[in-house]
């Protein structure tokens, strides 16, 4: 019995030391106007280093990124992306299904929120508000402290 203890204390304790690993960006995503809460997947955090791609797995819930701290001490300044893909099912049946880029900076993960707004530009809604950008595939806005929205022009 005390063996049993044993191994379930050491197993709590490297559980509870496992996630102390883990880096929390406090992100918020919306596409559409709605609060990104399921119909991810491939969620992951890219920088070009030296020409060549450096990735980190990351994993989302709403408020919360988590990626592995090891990862992250790997990027260097200057701009990371955040990748994606979205998928869901329109009312019409049809499965929309587009992977977004979204770029951010690594100064940006010591903030106490980052949030992006992702809107498709071949929804009529969002050709309406920004017909200015009616060529592009998706544009998005950030927002983090100490800063207004601001868009994000160009699909990179």
């Amino acid at each position: 019995m005390k063996n049993y203890i044993l191994i379930l204390i050491a197993l709590l304790t490297q559980n509870v030391f496992s996630q102390s690993k883990d880096f929390d960006l406090n992100l918020i995503l919306s596409v559409d106007d709605e609060l990104l809460a399921t119909n991810f997947f491939d969620m992951k955090l890219i920088q070009n280093k030296n020409n060549s791609d450096v990735k980190c797995e990351a994993m989302y819930v709403p408020g919360s990124l988590k990626l592995d701290a090891k990862c992250k001490e790997e990027f260097e300044d200057g701009p990371l992306y955040l990748v994606f893909t979205y998928s869901k099912y329109e009312p019409s049946g049809e499965k929309f299904v587009r992977e977004y880029k979204l770029k951010l900076y690594n100064s940006w993960l010591a903030n106490s929120y980052t949030i992006f707004e992702v809107f498709n530009m071949d929804k009529e809604l969002n050709r309406s508000r920004f017909p200015s950008q009616i060529n592009k595939e998706y544009i998005y806005e950030y927002s983090v402290p100490g800063t207004t929205f601001v868009w994000e022009l160009d699909n990179e």
